[in-house]
């Protein structure tokens, strides 16, 4: 996805709104096999650029917390090739 779609996508909601990456899915319960719909939640807790590669990365709340406190820091990330 390119920047200036996500950006007027997010113009458009109040500045208010949580913003998640989420992940659907369904679980089948007790012996009626009774389907439920599940979301797991993702919130971003920030965000890592590299001029390089023209690129962003959103990481999430779910992402290693000794990875996250190492990104807070101000730790740079690259690309292997």
């Amino acid at each position: 996805m390119k920047n200036e779609t996500l950006i007027e996508w997010l113009q458009e909601l109040p500045g208010d709104y949580e913003i998640n990456f989420s992940q659907y899915m369904t679980i089948v319960v007790g012996e009626d096999s009774e389907e439920y719909f599940m979301v797991l939640d993702s919130p971003i807790v920030g965000i890592l650029k590299n001029d390089e590669s023209k690129e962003i990365r959103l990481f999430t709340q779910s992402s290693e917390e000794r990875v996250i406190k190492e990104i807070e820091k101000g730790k740079k990330w690259r690309k292997f090739d």
